[in-house]
């Protein structure tokens, strides 16, 4: 586990030093399934706030909970804040033997370190030792914790106004019904991000509901606030089309006891002007984010009916609708950005064109989106900037289905990429043997594959398996050539 701390100072202020109040720490944790992007996203935000951030983990890290719990319980004082940034499920008890269905939290690129998340979450309080330490505060603040995470929102039935969880701090889910991003949650994390350091600049205790309120009005995913002194969750789900962004129209969604509702509403009434300038802007683009996630063809054709320049742009993790829709297996939007003529043979960043995702989408057979691209025109053998093409990509992650494919389709195997690699010298490189021995078996006697030079590597790397591998090829060339020399 790598630990990256990343301290910055408040603005200078007029008054004394021992004065002005330490600004509030935002402890970030990332499980492994949290991608790069998203992860450099966030410390972004981070980075440019004056809040105290420390971040945990990071994609494809090993990350146990009795290690995010110590980190966080080192690390944080009574102003903090935590968000949690991690791959979620909802798994029924037939699976997993506990004794009710539960949201599962997976920390590491070890399978086997999944954890409940309502238990994770409850941990992390009684780490911080909070119920005893509010007691000697003048003004006791109640914590907050936000999640990140996909099915999120199973977590509204789970935890109950009656338990620990629930009395002992905030819960603010960034929840879509299926899967949660920076794609559909990007501005109300920042909003919030705003929000604490204003609180901080004005020496206020941050208010939950005004919190609610300024990053939710005009989200483009499901928000939901539970815990402390709320009678019942308020939820404030996703906008369906554009003119539910409205302000009036927003706040008419909002679901919750009657008392909180009103409470909620008096929040909003007593923002101050500066505090109103921090209420995430409506974004179109996390909006056709959102209705792709969910593959709501109505939302998506809405939106784009009034937003045709939206078909083909890019969010700010390089994202088209195109490759959200084929990176959250929403064929049916799919279908319809294809028909609406969304753009194919091109991409916004290395290894970012639709093809190269359909093909890693594929990695578990599902091939549907290659057959829908290829359908409609993608080239089988389109080269990246970095002059990877979708075997490359295949063979690195050692995905066979997407290697069938590809070879049926007539895909070339002779192209060589930045790194003047083969798609099987990638394979080999990437350690990716099923890959290797697939296609090692589709190769002739004529192939120029230096298969000796790739076994001393091989070798060098302790991989006795994968120089097994290429010594078999050579020794079948061999002896190919020598029985055709033979007959001859």
């Amino acid at each position: 586990m790598k630990i990256n701390t990343s301290q910055r100072l408040p603005k200078p202020e007029t008054q004394p030093t021992t004065l002005r109040p330490n600004p509030s720490t935002l402890i970030t944790v990332f499980g492994s399934h949290t991608v790069e992007p998203v992860c450099k996203q966030i410390r972004s935000m981070l980075n440019q706030s004056s809040l105290n951030t420390l971040t945990i983990g990071k994609a494809d890290s090993v990350l146990a909970a009795e290690e995010v719990i110590q980190k966080v319980a080192d690390h944080l004082d009574w102003k903090g804040h935590v968000l949690l940034c991690i791959h979620g499920k909802k798994m029924p008890k037939e699976i997993t033997g506990l004794a009710r269905d539960e949201h599962l939290a997976r920390l590491s690129s070890d399978s086997s370190h999944q954890t409940p998340t309502e238990e994770l979450m409850s941990s992390l309080l009684d780490s911080l030792g909070h119920r005893s330490a509010h007691a000697e505060l003048a003004e006791p603040q109640t914590p907050m914790l936000h999640l990140l995470s996909c099915e999120s929102d199973y977590l509204r039935e789970q935890i109950k106004p009656d338990s620990a969880l629930w009395k002992s701090a905030y819960v603010l889910l960034y929840s879509g019904k299926v899967s949660t991003g920076l794609h559909t949650v990007g501005n109300a994390l920042k909003a919030v991000i705003a929000y604490l350091v204003y609180c901080d600049q004005h020496h206020l205790k941050p208010d939950p509901l005004k919190l609610l309120y300024i990053a939710g009005l005009h989200r483009s995913s499901d928000l939901s606030l539970m815990g402390g002194d709320l009678k019942a969750a308020l939820v404030w789900p996703a906008p369906q089309k554009e003119s539910e962004m409205r302000d009036e129209i927003s706040l008419k969604q909002l679901k919750g006891h009657a008392t909180d509702v009103r409470r909620l509403r008096t929040a909003a009434s007593q923002l101050s002007p500066d505090e109103r300038q921090l209420i995430a802007p409506a974004s179109l683009q996390e909006l056709l984010s959102a209705r792709i996630e969910m593959d709501d063809v109505r939302g998506l054709s809405d939106v784009l009916k009034h937003h045709p320049a939206l078909l083909n742009a890019y969010d700010d993790l390089h994202d088209s609708a195109l490759i959200l829709s084929i990176n959250a297996g929403a064929y049916a939007c799919m279908n319809y950005l294809l028909q609406a003529g969304a753009a194919i043979n091109t991409e916004a960043g290395p290894n970012n064109a639709p093809f190269i995702a359909a093909t890693e989408a594929s990695r578990k057979g599902d091939v549907r989106a290659m057959d829908l691209l290829l359908a409609h025109g993608a080239d089988i053998n389109y080269v990246c900037t970095d002059r990877d093409t979708a075997m490359h990509v295949a063979g690195m992650t050692d995905n066979v289905y997407a290697i069938k494919k590809l070879l049926d389709k007539g895909a070339r195997t002779d192209l060589l990429n930045e790194k003047k690699e083969t798609p099987l010298m990638t394979a080999v490189h990437h350690h990716a043997m099923h890959a290797v021995e697939f296609l090692l078996s589709q190769e002739g006697p004529e192939s120029t594959h230096d298969y000796m030079a790739l076994s001393r590597w091989a070798k060098a790397e302790r991989n006795n398996e994968l120089e097994r591998l290429l010594v078999g090829a050579e020794v079948r060339r061999v002896l190919s050539k020598q029985n055709k020399e033979g007959f001859s």
